[in-house]
């Protein structure tokens, strides 16, 4: 598998030979715990998996065609709706351009090197702990999936997970479900019921 992976970018500590001192503040996801600010700046970042057509042979052209899955990983955000409103940004550039521009272009500001294209799939928002706190399927337009937000739900999705597991390669109906699980901290969380409720980006319902 081709994986595209970025680290994510942290802000730099103020420096110690101007004396300052490090500020923190509250988080907004972890009740009761304040965060550097270089820390609290980049509490998310995006992972974006998806399918690269690739040349079956870069020395022959018209040798045909092979697929392969890869993630990306990128960006670095204070909060969720800043890591949403990004992905969408860039979903609409796309979008606009046919979607013929390369998308590693509209990322990173450079192409990306391959000789194929990276089509997008499923977008996950991972927070400093590498927990999923929201997830979409970019079908169209990207597509927020309807998060758990209690152990019932949990419970639920689990069920329906379990029912599909054939093996590997895990399925779409899967990966779908997966995304749902968000974790327990973002349950009923207020940023992220207002990102899924808006009319603008209606949200896939996985129950």
């Amino acid at each position: 598998m081709q994986t595209h992976n970025v680290n994510v970018k942290t802000a730099t500590k103020e420096s110690s030979e101007t004396g300052g001192k490090p500020r923190f503040y509250p988080s907004a996801y972890e009740p009761g715990v304040s965060l550097r600010e270089d820390v609290y700046q980049t509490q998310f970042y995006l992972e974006v998996e998806g399918q690269y057509t690739l040349p079956e042979d870069d020395s022959e052209p018209g040798s045909g065609k092979r697929y392969c899955y890869g993630e990306w990983e990128f960006g670095a955000f204070t909060s969720l709706r800043d890591a949403v409103r990004k992905i969408e940004a860039i979903y609409a550039q796309w979008k606009i351009s046919g979607y013929k521009t390369d998308l590693c272009q509209l990322v990173y500001g450079v192409p990306d090197g391959h000789s194929g294209r990276f089509a997008p799939e499923f977008v996950r928002i991972l927070d400093r702990h590498n927990d999923l706190a929201l997830g979409a399927v970019i079908d169209q337009e990207v597509q927020w999936v309807t998060p758990v937000a209690t152990l019932r739900d949990f419970v639920e999705v689990m069920n329906k997970v379990d029912s599909l597991n054939y093996g590997w390669p895990e399925t779409r109906q899967e990966k779908i479900l997966g995304l749902s699980l968000i974790h327990s901290r973002y349950w009923k969380h207020e940023e992220v019921n207002a990102l899924i409720n808006r009319t603008a980006s209606p949200a896939s319902n996985v129950f």
